[in-house]
């Protein structure tokens, strides 16, 4: 039996030299139990554990079973570990001997030394690693996790990891179903111990065991605050060179536009048309101001500061936008065309950051096309068996698509495959940075889309855009398309606040043409003693923001203090998000965009008025 079993057993005598020895020892060490016998134990010791050895020995002789391990060299040189059990031998008080077993651990040893290196390497890395049970109780946190989630271990061990550092809202169990279906990854928001809200890039997987039964699910979560910090300021700076780039054209644009709005006014000052022709002449000036403020209005999308926005985007509108905007500006040699899918669905998207990924391809369409060329912008239903042929993760079932085709140079295909890397660029030295197209990625993994490349040399280059359609009912779509009919005139009394003579004019006939009664001021010093004067009778207050000495923000906060419940909507040509953010908050009644027509202004002033009177109603009801 000794000789079958696979552990090598062997006797030694009271000087640690085999007396016997199985023969297990050859498939163990190499070696036949004939070169053992007769040699001592150390012989065939890593020297390293020599004096390890020497102690178990000393003690084994003084009477007391051990058990250790050590290193042995094999006779063709390797290493392998050992397990010695032994026990001394005694003839009445003498010992004269020692027998023991030794079991190869080598693999085991192996396996030890695999977990902790992993062990050491979780711990050092920056990212957070966690592991949870099948319920998402959290079994183990490495130190990174501790450090920038701000907890002690002590305590969430044992608590589940959903209500430690998921913010409310986040899809929870969508991601535990995922993790148990395969792997997950994404862009999640958690929160701190101190509950500061912060971005992370999750990935999940689950551990099986032999047979194949999940028995945890392993994160690692990234912070990527400071990842989305650059990526705002690398689009800011794309939105600046945009304009830049379009300078040229916007001013040669809008001087047509002056033009136009000039022309047309003089010859109704000095020309006493008939009136169809002077009907013709309004309707250019109402036309040009119209192209002016949407001008306007498109830079301002591109220049502003936001944080990233979705919204309901039909893709055809937004479409017809930029090529309206490239029209103006691009130069005359190349011509435009689009393509235009009828039923296209709506899609939830960031509109800036959408026109900055298209205006960014459209201007490399451009500068490939020097001697002019043709650019077509395409709107299509893409179906999820289509888009999987090229992005098998594509898991919706319908995407929009939005396509850039040009007639220009093109792109050799080493090109083609890196076109998306930063600061890569192939235009000549100051004419470009290299990095539109790694924006316009960026863009479309933030909106959970795909962007594919097709392009051959000398034969132009088409850029598809795809994006998940949302799941929006046509209830809505409505309720953000139309618009109620209202009651443009009214009794009430408004205080005017605007500097520019003509405006305030315009406003004031506008108002009393409708039965308001108006007061007027001209600067903010004015409007607040207007105010003081008058605050029982003025039910609204119109004013400017960009006012001489005291700005409109201020002058809301003023009025505010006089009297708590005043209504204050605000006008300007263009108002930063944050401070506009704060003055809602504050309790403004809303802003009207600058050029604004008489129909806006008097619908916009009618809400507010009428405000209070629909919460009255409501609040009778609800009593009822």
């Amino acid at each position: 039996m000794v000789e079958q079993i696979n552990d090598v057993i062997f006797s030694a005598d009271e000087h640690g030299i085999y007396t016997y020895i199985s023969p297990a020892s050859e498939i163990m060490s190499g070696y036949k139990p004939a070169e053992m016998i007769g040699h001592p134990m150390e012989e065939f010791l890593d020297p390293i554990f020599i004096s390890k050895y020497k102690v178990q020995i000393q003690k084994i002789m003084s009477g007391i079973l051990e058990t250790s391990e050590y290193r042995i060299i094999t006779k063709s040189g390797k290493y392998r570990w050992i397990r010695n059990s032994s026990k001394p031998i005694f003839d009445g008080d003498k010992l004269i001997g020692i027998r023991g077993v030794l079991t190869d651990i080598t693999e085991r040893k192996k396996a030890e030394e695999t977990v902790n290196l992993l062990s050491h390497t979780v711990k050092s890395i920056g990212e957070c690693v966690s592991v949870t049970d099948l319920h998402n109780n959290i079994v183990y946190v490495n130190q990174a996790f501790l450090d920038i989630y701000g907890f002690a271990e002590e305590e969430i061990l044992g608590k589940n990891i959903s209500d430690i550092v998921y913010t409310t809202g986040s899809d929870k169990q969508e991601i535990l179903s995922a993790t148990l279906r395969g792997e997950w990854h994404g862009e999640r928001i958690n929160i701190k111990k101190d509950g500061t809200e912060f971005p992370i890039h999750l990935s999940t997987s689950t551990v099986y065991d032999e047979i194949g039964n999940p028995i945890a699910l392993v994160g690692v979560a990234t912070d990527i605050t400071e990842q989305k910090r650059l990526q705002q300021e690398l689009l800011q700076s794309q939105k600046m060179q945009s304009i830049g780039t379009l300078a040229g054209g916007i001013a040669h644009d809008f001087n047509n536009i002056l033009g136009i709005i000039l022309g047309y006014a003089s010859m109704l000052e000095r020309l006493k048309l008939e009136d169809p022709k002077h009907a013709e002449s309004i309707a250019a000036i109402h036309q040009a101001i119209h192209r002016g403020a949407t001008l306007v209005n498109q830079i301002l999308t591109f220049a502003r500061k936001t944080d990233v926005e979705f919204e309901v985007i039909n893709i055809n509108n937004l479409a017809h936008e930029l090529l309206s905007m490239l029209q103006q500006t691009f130069p005359k040699i190349i011509t435009f065309n689009e393509i235009i899918e009828k039923q296209i669905p709506y899609i939830m998207a960031d509109r800036t950051q959408i026109h900055q990924a298209l205006l960014n391809i459209c201007v490399n369409a451009r500068d490939a096309m020097p001697n002019g060329g043709s650019l077509t912008i395409k709107t299509e239903i893409v179906t999820q068996e289509q888009i999987q042929e090229l992005f098998p993760t594509a898991d919706q079932n319908v995407y929009a698509c939005i396509s850039v085709i040009d007639t220009g140079e093109g792109m050799d295909e080493a090109t083609r495959l890196r076109i998306f890397d930063p600061f890569l660029t192939t235009k000549e030295k100051g004419k470009g940075t290299g990095l539109g197209l790694s924006v316009t990625y960026g863009v479309m993994q933030t909106h959970n889309g795909f962007i594919h490349v097709e392009s051959e040399l000398g034969h132009g280059s088409t850029f598809r855009l795809y994006f998940p359609v949302a799941d929006i009912s046509q209830k809505f779509i409505d309720s953000q398309t139309t618009s109620d009919s209202f009651t443009a005139g009214g009794t009430e009394t408004i205080l005017v606040v605007e500097d520019e003579e003509l405006l305030i004019n315009m406003v004031n006939l506008l108002l009393e043409s409708n039965g308001y009664k108006v007061y007027t001021a001209y600067d903010g010093k004015e409007a607040v003693d207007v105010y003081n004067e008058h605050s029982k009778e003025i039910d609204l207050v119109f004013s400017d923001m960009g006012l001489p000495g005291i700005t409109g923000a201020e002058v809301f906060k003023k009025l505010k203090e006089i009297n708590p419940d005043v209504k204050v909507t605000l006008a300007s040509g263009y108002i930063e998000p944050d401070i506009k953010s704060k003055l809602l908050e504050a309790g403004a009644k809303g802003f009207i965009q600058k050029p604004y027509s008489p129909d806006e202004v008097l619908r916009k002033l009618r809400e507010v008025l009428d405000e209070k009177k629909i919460k009255q109603i409501k609040f009778t009801s609800y009593k009822k």
